[in-house]
């Protein structure tokens, strides 16, 4: 399965250079920028609300489901995709 976000202005999974990624990162080391909101379901399905240096494009994800809910997609999970593709637009387009 993919979780995948596309538009008008980017396309499908907008491409990101190392560049990209070196201004993203530097932007989500920020102190304003360094946590994620959902500080709930960071800590129930993730390690916490640190934001980690991104190295993969948040823009898609591919998903692998297991049994007994090992793997499975929950909002908390695209939650922080959301919250990943939009400090790519603030850091590179604002």
């Amino acid at each position: 399965m993919v979780s995948a976000l596309q538009s008008r202005d980017f396309g499908f999974a907008l491409d990101l250079t190392e560049e990209d990624y070196k201004k993203v990162n530097a932007f989500r080391d920020l102190p304003e920028n360094n946590t994620y909101l959902d500080i709930e379901g960071s800590n129930e399905y993730f390690n916490g609300p640190k934001k980690e240096k991104l190295t993969s494009n948040p823009f898609i994800k591919f998903l692998l489901v297991g049994e007994h809910n090992q793997g499975f997609w929950k909002g908390a999970h695209i939650i922080r995709q959301l919250e990943d593709c939009c400090d790519i637009t603030r850091a590179l387009y604002s």
